[in-house]
């Protein structure tokens, strides 16, 4: 039985004996004549679970390299540790290379899409949307970044819809329960979005529901005039930096009425 405090000597005991087989995995790789691109791509998932994206990175451009013309898995991977680091421009154009290879790979559209919700270019990530939507009308993760996309353009009832319907093909998805939560909150309508938060926190293997829960029920409670309380949900929740156009609106509109409901 461990005394108190051994535990986390235990953990960093741990997590020291981790490093110092990723050094000795490093020093393999560098010091083989014949490095292998299934070594490479080892390596790179091990730091990229260690959290050391920049590390993942070059490991999996080697893989990649070495491997030029293999299927499409070590670039899918290098392009989520450039979206870990920040470097939005080269992930993107690492999935359109993959997209460019295989037109129909969803997870590099779909992770295509989020990268342009977050750099803010809505026309871009809804143009991934559709093209999703068109290969399978019941693709729940586009329906839910569509969602998104929605909410970002002040069009909850239409998003919702769309939360909604992706329910239908997952319903235990957490991240479509957390959204929908954060959308029927920015509508007033809480009752609902607590329940969805309960819901998404026992799907959920991280904290993100709960702590969006926790930030709605600070605002309910801080702010009474429900046309403030929105506008600060919505300042905190929603993207920042975003250009929103009538022709964007009408756009978004269009496909959701043709793929939601």
């Amino acid at each position: 039985m461990f005394k108190p405090g051994d535990e986390m000597i235990k953990i960093i005991c741990l997590r020291l004996i981790y490093l110092v087989w990723l050094v000795f995995l490093t020093n393999c790789a560098s010091n083989t004549v014949n490095q292998s691109p299934s070594m490479y791509t080892k390596l790179g998932d091990m730091y990229a679970q260690a959290n050391h994206f920049s590390e993942a990175e070059d490991y999996y451009q080697k893989a990649q390299a070495y491997e030029p013309n293999k299927k499409s898995d070590v670039m899918l991977k290098l392009a989520e540790a450039q979206t870990q680091q920040g470097k939005f421009v080269q992930a993107i154009q690492t999935y359109h290379r993959i997209l460019l290879k295989e037109p129909h790979h969803h997870d590099a559209r779909y992770r295509l899409a989020r990268v342009y919700l977050v750099t803010g270019e809505l026309e871009a990530a809804l143009s991934q949307y559709q093209l999703l939507l068109q290969t399978n009308k019941e693709d729940y993760q586009a329906l839910n970044g569509l969602g998104v996309l929605l909410d970002n353009l002040s069009q909850s009832s239409l998003a919702q819809v769309c939360y909604s319907d992706g329910l239908k093909y997952a319903p235990h998805d957490y991240s479509l329960l957390n959204n929908l939560g954060i959308s029927y909150s920015m509508s007033g309508k809480f009752t609902q979005a607590n329940l969805l938060f309960d819901q998404a926190t026992k799907q959920s293997i991280t904290t993100r529901p709960k702590e969006n829960q926790e930030l709605v029920m600070r605002y309910y409670e801080k702010f009474k005039d429900p046309v403030i309380r929105q506008q600060a949900l919505k300042k905190s929740l929603l993207l920042k930096n975003i250009t929103v156009s009538t022709s964007l609106i009408n756009s978004a509109t269009d496909i959701a009425k043709k793929w939601c409901g």
